[in-house]
């Protein structure tokens, strides 16, 4: 036998488990530090790699920028990416390693990199098929399974000096990390 108990309809403010997850998230891109996460990643040149965010910064590299995109093989990717190669020797200058990240594989990644024409990336593009990474700062898209875009600047103590969540077609704002720098 089916028992149907009358519900109330909660509010964001109350303390339930739905606002708390909503709390953590926002808590997570707006401030403190960024676990170690380890990626496979097409790196441009060279082939295919794991990459460890503790095992980038070195003697060379003071922050990692993390510009997360949706998806490869699209109009906005192609956009994203030749914007970040557009800036990569500036950011480089400031010892700012450049990485892009989306929930697509190194080997789709490998295939999009060669269909770009007229653009030699530099940097690695990092592969979070898992969403392990993504739902750790808070960037999984519910509604379409994949990161949001967005764009980090991580220091070399792990600690996020700067995060922001763009919409679909906005460009990445990297004037903002120059600033914060």
């Amino acid at each position: 036998m089916l028992v149907l108990t009358p519900t109330r309809k909660r509010s964001r403010d109350e303390d339930s488990e739905e606002s708390e997850c909503y709390r953590n998230r926002h808590r997570r891109m707006s401030c403190g530090s960024v676990q170690d996460f380890c990626c496979e990643a097409y790196v441009p040149n060279a082939g295919f790699s794991e990459i460890r965010l503790s095992s980038v910064f070195t003697s060379v590299w003071a922050c990692v920028a993390l510009f997360v995109y949706s998806y490869d093989f699209t109009p906005q990717a192609i956009e994203d990416l030749s914007s970040i190669q557009k800036h990569s020797r500036q950011l480089k200058e400031k010892q700012i390693l450049p990485m892009a990240m989306s929930t697509d594989t190194a080997l789709v990644h490998q295939a999009f990199v060669r269909r770009i024409e007229g653009t030699m990336m530099d940097f690695p593009i990092l592969s979070d098929t898992t969403r392990l990474v993504s739902s750790h700062l808070g960037l999984v898209d519910p509604t379409k399974g994949c990161s949001r875009r967005a764009m980090l600047l991580i220091r070399n103590d792990r600690t996020l000096l700067f995060s922001r969540l763009l919409d679909e077609s906005a460009p990445y704002p990297i004037g903002d990390l120059f600033a914060r720098i």
